[in-house]
């Protein structure tokens, strides 16, 4: 739905984000930002493969809430 590759710049501070108020303000940081929660979640698990099934189940509800395949 989104490319991500348009928000990529601001990756490093969505980690910064992240590592200052864990995963459950990162969709406040989204709503501020404007960069799309998808996004969000998307660079996080780049970073951080260990989040990996977490972020995925959290896209796949936002895709399956919205009705995007």
């Amino acid at each position: 739905m989104y490319n991500k590759e348009d928000y990529r710049s601001n990756k490093e501070s969505i980690v910064k984000h992240y590592e200052k108020r864990g995963l459950k303000d990162m969709a406040s940081y989204s709503a501020m930002t404007g960069i799309p929660v998808v996004v969000v979640y998307e660079l996080l698990q780049e970073e951080y493969p260990e989040l990996e099934k977490e972020l995925s189940d959290r896209i796949k509800a936002i895709n399956d809430f919205f009705g995007i395949k």
